[in-house]
Formats: structure tokens, sequence, C-alpha cells
């Protein structure tokens, strides 16, 4: 009876540590990670102060349990869409885990890892999309659409041109031209290919980084690291540090690679082909078509550079990106008053003759060549900008040659109306 009594009494007194393994697993299994840290840190403290096979093999299963319940949190930190609060907390958990083994990597240098390698992976992949997208557009173009140069497909493309400067209905017009086929259409499209990957590229950089950049901050300061151990410089600290500017940097060369501009610094990995005959086809789009979407990609990634200008970056980060952006507004405009002056040259052949009835003996032309030239101007307004924060721009001197093109067009007009 004394001996029954002295075991009762012995597994009485460690019941805790005897009971371990079946509590850590409850506690994982309704995934109460807060309850298993706590239960494992007290096993921990426990296990220094008894001796015997007993306890170590005990001890053994709950280093098991505890390794497994590692390899679960460590697969969630790979989550994309966690919020990073929770992601924090798994951080601190992984922490309080030390198994006494080999020691693991810093789970905050996992995290940001995997962000930084998910946010590249993203940018590739609608860059790759958008590259295949233009390739089923091209594709879809038939030999005799391309040798299609007769009179009345040429006066079909014209009379859409018109009816879009006479209702600036732009939907309407890209329907229209998309039913025409040909490189026209394919233009259009590609265009509208163009415009969505700049937003999702800089929808992208706009969710991930100002995250990932104040993660990177606090990692470098040592945020995260085990209680009561002294902070000193953090693991892959270097490469932390470099994360945000190639994260800048992919953004960047992803957006100028859209664009067909030169790229200062290609990321590893990086080298995108061209796709044959792309440039070609695009540079048949209307001039108001490349204002729309040029405006377009212009908001989306001016929303993005004043977003990052939020978060005080460093200086280096900020110059880069003022510089390169400024860049892209740069060849905004110089691509729009090459393609109207262009489209200046031969405007007269949207004269139809049809009467304007709101000035006497007189065409619809000059109003025609008012709504198209006000358009560009406009956009090249809203590209130009008026606040002194953002990137600054030169006007090109094309778009002063293109300007008073446009006042001697209407002066010379309205004087030979005169005359006559």
């Amino acid at each position: 009876m004394d001996q029954i009594r002295r075991t009762i009494d012995y597994l009485e007194q460690h019941r805790f540590l005897f009971n371990l393994p079946a509590s850590l697993g409850e506690s994982i299994s309704k995934r109460q990670f807060d309850g298993a840290v706590r239960e494992f840190k007290r096993g921990a403290q426990y296990v220094t102060e008894v001796k015997g096979a007993a306890f170590e093999k005990i001890w053994n299963e709950v280093l098991r349990i505890v390794q497994e319940l590692r390899q679960h949190l460590e697969g969630l930190l790979t989550d994309p869409y966690s919020p990073v609060e929770n992601q924090e907390r798994i951080i601190e958990h992984l922490l309080e885990l030390d198994i006494g083994t080999a020691e693991p990597p810093n789970p905050a240098w996992l995290y940001l890892k995997n962000q930084f390698d998910m946010v590249v992976n993203l940018f590739r992949e609608s860059f790759d999309d958008y590259q295949q997208k233009c390739l089923a557009i091209i594709a879809k173009i038939t030999q005799h659409e391309r040798q299609d140069n007769t009179a009345a497909r040429a006066e079909a493309i014209r009379n859409v041109h018109i009816d879009l400067l006479r209702r600036k209905d732009f939907e309407k017009y890209e329907q229209a031209l998309i039913t025409l086929k040909g490189e026209e259409g394919a233009a259009i499209q590609m265009w509208h290919e163009k415009s969505r990957l700049i937003k999702k590229l800089s929808s992208i950089m706009a969710s991930s980084f100002p995250n990932l950049w104040k993660f990177a901050r606090s990692y470098l300061e040592g945020k995260y690291v085990k209680k009561g151990v002294p902070k000193g410089k953090m693991p892959n600290a270097d490469k932390v540090q470099q994360m945000p500017m190639q994260l800048i940097d992919h953004y960047l060369y992803f957006a100028l690679t859209t664009f067909n501009l030169p790229v200062s610094k290609v990321p590893p990995n990086c080298d995108t082909p061209k796709i044959p005959q792309q440039v070609e086809i695009e540079d048949k789009v209307h001039p108001i078509s490349k204002c729309y979407f040029l405006v377009r990609g212009d908001a989306s990634l001016i929303a993005c550079f004043d977003l990052l200008r939020t978060l005080k970056l460093p200086d280096e980060l900020i110059l880069t990106l003022t510089s390169q952006v400024a860049q892209l507004k740069q060849s905004f405009i110089e691509n729009i008053c090459e393609s109207a002056t262009g489209e200046i040259a031969t405007f007269y052949r949207y004269e139809d003759w049809t009467p304007n009835l709101e000035v006497a003996q007189t065409t619809l032309l000059p109003s025609l060549f008012f709504e198209f030239t006000s358009l560009i101007l406009l956009s090249l307004r809203e590209i130009i900008g008026e606040t002194a924060s953002g990137p600054s721009v030169t006007v090109p001197p094309l778009f002063i040659l293109f300007y008073f093109i446009l006042f001697y067009f209407i002066l010379f007009y309205y004087f030979i109306l005169f005359i006559l």
C-alpha cells in the first residue's frame, strides 16, 4: 500500500509534465498557440529541475510535438494574405519555441524573404500575363487584314476617328476599332492591356511595400529577437536593408519595359524578351487613344508614388523613385507630342465637307481640329501636373512647336474665311 501511495503521490506531483504532450496536442488542435507556447515554456523550466529516464522520454515527445508546431507556424508565415498583426504574433511564438537544436533561421527573416519573393513573383506573373495577351492579340491579325489598304477601310477608320472627336465616347470608339479588326483594332487592345498592367503593378506595390518597409525597419532595429536576448546585428541584415530598393527596382523595371523605355538597372532574372511587331502595331493607335491610356497610366504611377512618399523613406530611395517616375512622365509627354504633331500634318483628311450649322460658310473641320487639340493639351496638362512636390518634367521643344502649329493653323483658317 505504501508503494502504491508513493507512486500516486509521485504521479500527482509531476502530473503537469506527464500530461504535457496531451495538453500541447489539444491546444494545437484548437489553434490556441498562445497557450501551447506558455505550456512549453513552463515545461522547459520544469524539466531542468527533475531527472530520470521517464522524464527524458516524455520531454523528447514534447520536443517532437513542438517541432511539428514550428513547421506548421513557419508554413503560416508564407500566407501572403494573412494580416501583419497575425504574422508578428506567429513570429513571437517561433522565437519562444526554442527546442535546443541547431539554431533555426530567424522567423522574421523568413517572413521578409517570403514577402519579398511573393511581390517579385506577382510583378513577373503580371508582366508575363500581359505579354501573353499581347501575343494572342497579334496572332489574331490575319494576313488579309495586314494587307487591307483599301480606300473603304481607310474611310471606315477615318469615320471612327471623326466620331470620337465629335462625341468623345471612348468606349464606343474602342469597340468600333476592335470590330474593324486589323492592326488598328489590335493596337487599341494592346494599349488597353498596357494600361491595365500599370494599374496592377502599382496596386501590388502600394499594397505590399508599406508593410514590408515597416517590417524591415523593425527587423533591423532588433525588434524580432527572443525575450531576454540582448540586441545585436540581426542575421541577414545586409539583405534586408537592400530589399526596399530592390523592390522599387523591380517595379520601375516592369513599368519602364511596359512602355518600351530604356532601363538603367535590370534586376536579376528580369531580362524579358521583346515581342516581335509589338511596337510597330502599338504606334498605329490614334493620338487621342494614347492620351487616354497614358493619362490613366500616369495617374496610377503618381498615386503609388504619393503613397510611398508618406513612408519617410531614405533620401536614396526617394531620389531614385522621383527620377524614374519623372523619366516615365517625360516619355509620356514626348510620345503624345510626337503623335499629335504627326496627326496635325495630315489632319486635312478629316475634311468631309459637312457644313457647320453654328458658323456660316464653314465645315466641321475647324471644330474637329479644336476638339483634337483641346484633348491633347488637356492630357499634357494632366501629365505635367501642377504640384511642386511631385516629380518634375521638362516641356519638350516639340510641345512648343505643336502649340505654334495649332495657333497659326487657326489664325490662317479664319483669315482665309474672312477674305472669302
